[in-house]
């Protein structure tokens, strides 16, 4: 997906969530759904400083299956 992306010249970021991929944070815990929230206000005003015009927010489920 990300290839076919960057071939639409769209740009992408990921968020590694706290507890989740490279990020800090115990594995998979939040101690309030708050500490969640902050860092994706954080992820987003960071995105903007490095994209012009719109953006889209791509959710995927928590692990369930």
């Amino acid at each position: 997906m990300g290839e076919r992306l960057r071939d639409a010249r769209v740009a992408a970021y990921l968020l590694d969530q706290r507890g989740h991929g490279r990020s800090g944070g115990r594995r998979g815990y939040l101690s309030r759904f708050s500490q969640l929230l902050g860092d994706l206000q954080a992820f987003r005003r960071a995105v903007r400083l490095r994209t012009e015009g719109r953006q889209l927010l791509l959710g995927l489920g928590f692990g369930g299956s």
